[in-house]
């Protein structure tokens, strides 16, 4: 979370300093080109747009953690999807389902969030050869 905390243009401490450019969403245009127009933006802001996780990840080649909450209102249903795309890249992405859960899973399911980060690190650490 302090990685949301830095300085801004002008010098001055923010949160979220610089998102709206990560997102392509610094301007009108910006965000409804997301939108209509997917193919024609930075691939990042295009992968939030599309949503095709088969597409943006065909080429996967580095180990990926999803952390996938699902409850009663859930805003993001993509178990399935996430679990196909878990079969397409087996050694590679680990897929964490958290039940009856909300958007923060940190805050939510600290204890579990820490573990899963945790070994995932591991596994990062084993894939690139590190100590």
């Amino acid at each position: 979370m302090l990685a949301w905390i830095n300085k801004n243009k002008e010098g001055k401490w923010a949160i979220g300093a610089g998102l709206l450019e990560l997102f392509n969403m610094s301007n009108n245009t910006q965000f409804l080109n997301n939108i209509i127009r997917p193919a024609s933006v930075p691939l990042f802001a295009e992968s939030m747009s599309i949503l095709e996780p088969k597409i943006v990840y065909r080429n996967l080649n580095v180990p990926v953690l999803v952390l996938d909450p699902v409850g009663k209102d859930d805003l993001f249903p993509f178990e399935a999807e996430n679990e196909a795309l878990k079969n397409q890249h087996p050694n590679l992405i680990d897929h964490k389902i958290y039940l009856n859960t909300g958007h923060n899973i940190h805050y939510q399911r600290k204890e579990q969030f820490i573990k899963d980060v945790t070994t995932f690190l591991r596994k990062v650490k084993t894939y690139n050869h590190l100590k």
